[in-house]
């Protein structure tokens, strides 16, 4: 495939390969304008979406529609998910952002890379408990 074309998909959706620490927490967040999907491969996670709770293990998969608010954390010690999201947006750019830090970031530094990225933070992390 040409690069011509692997730029013009790329810009459709975008997939990405999640391999986090246990205790992860991902803010409560919207994509006004793209839906996500996960799939998970290794290890367990919990998600809410808007109201309801879904606990996943190996095999499993969620839809999270845009403008709806979620979170994830991952339960088990060791995890890997895939995630698509569609169309691309600037999740991947997100993702090179937040690893390129060099310091713990604060809510609100978090909070203006989510909104540089058309992401918007609405509530706190979601709790395993």
């Amino acid at each position: 495939m040409s690069n011509k074309y692997a730029v013009f998909f790329r810009k459709l959706w975008v997939g990405m390969l999640l391999s986090l620490i246990a205790g992860f927490l991902a803010d409560t967040h919207i994509h006004p304008s793209q839906d996500e999907v996960f799939y998970v491969l290794e290890g367990s996670y919990r998600f809410k979406v808007g109201e309801e709770l879904y606990n996943l293990t190996i095999g499993d998969s969620i839809f999270l529609p845009r403008k709806v608010p979620h979170a994830w954390t991952q339960v088990s010690e060791k995890g890997k998910m895939t995630v698509v999201l569609q169309p691309a947006g600037k999740l991947e750019n997100f993702f090179v952002t937040m690893s390129a830090l060099d310091h713990e970031p604060t809510p609100e530094e978090v909070a203006k890379i989510f909104a540089a990225n058309e992401m918007q933070i609405v509530g706190p992390p979601l709790k395993i408990n």
